[in-house]
């Protein structure tokens, strides 16, 4: 029995409310890993020397099925044990960008499908079971989502403290006594966002003529990546029927450090509603853009909401201006 503790990687990929499994063959040699063959598994592998976690699932799913993943992300780890071998498994939520799977390496799965994740085999992979037992327990949660407006002196107000100071760089954040002070000017709604009546997150918002101006959103990190920012989304715009929601994220650029995790931050915002507009705001040092729930930003209100902030909060003078689609 080898004492090494090793790294796999399972990466569940979504399409259209479906997921894809493989069939691993019954004819598969055992390749060092929980070796389980006619069996059904997500895609994934063992981590390479090397290579990040996330190249290693990335290099995974092409060598297995030849697709590329888009919005790669950690939802969580298991403990896959045999008798003669232990792996830690990291594992992984992602969307493809287009394509269906191929079989890439037919000794070891022979066939890819999509299941819905009320109709799979019976004969699942074990660490793959287990991952879906705990991605459905994660949808079911989240279906328990509200939000509750947080006044200043509740006891949630310190559990949203500390989260501001964890999620936002100290450029952009804004103490809560400041913001609940702001608010006796403006129109402003410190929203706490509960799972089951936990405290998971927080939406702050300002409105103006119409317009929801969506100015932080913020989820505790140890339930990140398992939907409840998209489900927050979905129940502001219940909490303001009928009226444009407005957002602003730092805009991707290839040259920055960053730019991968702002890519991913406005994949997030697009695949949840939110629209694109063309317009920009650059402020802080930074160069954000604008999205909105509505098909066509409103121009008019937009900018008036833009004025309004500028004659009420300290430091708010953004630069807006429109880029030209290349």
């Amino acid at each position: 029995m080898s004492e090494t503790v090793r790294v796999g990687l399972a990466v569940l990929i979504l399409k259209e409310g479906k997921v894809l499994l493989g069939h691993r063959s019954a004819t598969r040699k055992d390749t060092g890993g929980i070796f389980e063959p006619d069996t059904w598994t997500v895609p994934g592998g063992k981590q390479e020397f090397g290579e990040t976690m996330f190249e290693g699932a990335v290099r995974e799913v092409r060598e297995e099925t030849g697709l590329e993943l888009s919005d790669l992300r950690l939802f969580s780890a298991s403990d896959d044990v045999q008798p003669d071998r232990h792996y830690v498994t990291l594992q992984f939520i992602a969307c493809t960008e287009s394509g269906e799977p191929k079989v890439m390496e037919s000794d070891k799965e022979d066939d890819w499908r999509w299941f819905s994740l009320d109709d799979l085999p019976s004969n699942l992979y074990s660490p793959t079971r287990r991952f879906l037992d705990k991605y459905s327990a994660s949808i079911n949660a989240i279906e328990r989502i509200e939000l509750r407006p947080v006044r200043q002196n509740d006891p949630d107000v310190r559990l949203m403290q500390k989260l501001n100071e964890e999620a936002f760089p100290e450029a952009e954040r804004v103490d809560p006594d400041d913001l609940y002070e702001s608010g006796k000017s403006t129109n402003l709604d410190v929203l706490g966002i509960y799972s089951s009546d936990e405290f998971v997150g927080f939406i702050v918002t300002r409105l103006y003529w119409g317009i929801v101006y969506l100015a932080f959103l913020a989820v505790r990190p140890e339930v990140r990546s398992k939907g409840i920012g998209g489900k927050a989304l979905q129940k502001l715009k219940e909490y303001y029927p009928g009226r444009e929601i407005i957002v602003e994220f730092e805009a991707p650029d290839t040259d920055n450090r960053d730019n991968d995790i702002r890519s991913r931050r406005k994949g997030f915002y697009l695949r949840n509603g939110f629209n694109p507009t063309g317009w920009y705001a650059f402020y802080c040092g930074s160069e954000f853009e604008i999205a909105s729930t509505a098909e066509h930003l409103n121009e008019k209100r937009y900018f008036a909401l833009v004025d309004y902030l500028r004659s009420h909060i300290k430091d708010y003078d953004p630069k807006i201006y429109r880029k030209e689609e290349t």
